[in-house]
C-alpha cells in the first residue's frame, strides 16, 4: 500500500484528526472488509492477478478509538448487508465523508449507495 499510495497514511491520519476534533466518537465510523467465501471466490476467478485482503486488521494510521463505530462489510459496498445505514439514521446523520483506498472500487460503491439512500456525500 505504501509504495502505491505513499501519502495515504499521512492523509488518513490528518482526516481522522480533523474528524476527531469536531465529532463525538460515535459519529466516526470505520469500515473493515471481511469478504465472504463466495465473494472471495468470485473475485479471485475474475481477478486472478489481484490480491484480496484476508482479514480486517486496520493499519495503525487508520485504527479506531474507543467509542468509534466499526462496521464489517462483506463486499465492496459498505451499505450492502451491513448495519451502516441504520446506524447513521439512528444518529440523525445527513452528511457523510467517505475516505478509502480505491476510489474506483469500494469508495465508489459506498458513495453511490449512500447517495441513493439520501445522504449528502463528500469524498
Amino acid at each position: 500500500v505504501r509504495a502505491a499510495f505513499p501519502r495515504l497514511p499521512a492523509e488518513v491520519s490528518r482526516l481522522l484528526a480533523r474528524a476527531r476534533a469536531v465529532l463525538s466518537p460515535p459519529q466516526i465510523c470505520h469500515v473493515r472488509a471481511n469478504y465472504t467465501f463466495r465473494f472471495a471466490q468470485n473475485f479471485k476467478r475474475l481477478n486472478p492477478e489481484k490480491p484480496l485482503p484476508s482479514d480486517i486488521q486496520p493499519c495503525p494510521w487508520a485504527s479506531s478509538r474507543v467509542g468509534e463505530q466499526i462496521v464489517v462489510k462483506s463486499s465492496f459496498d459498505s451499505f450492502n448487508k451491513t448495519s451502516l445505514e441504520r446506524y447513521l439514521r439512528d444518529l440523525g446523520v445527513t452528511d457523510i465523508v467517505i475516505c478509502g483506498l480505491l476510489t474506483s472500487v469500494c469508495v465508489l460503491f459506498t458513495a453511490q449507495s449512500a447517495f441513493a439512500s439520501g445522504f449528502r456525500v463528500r469524498l
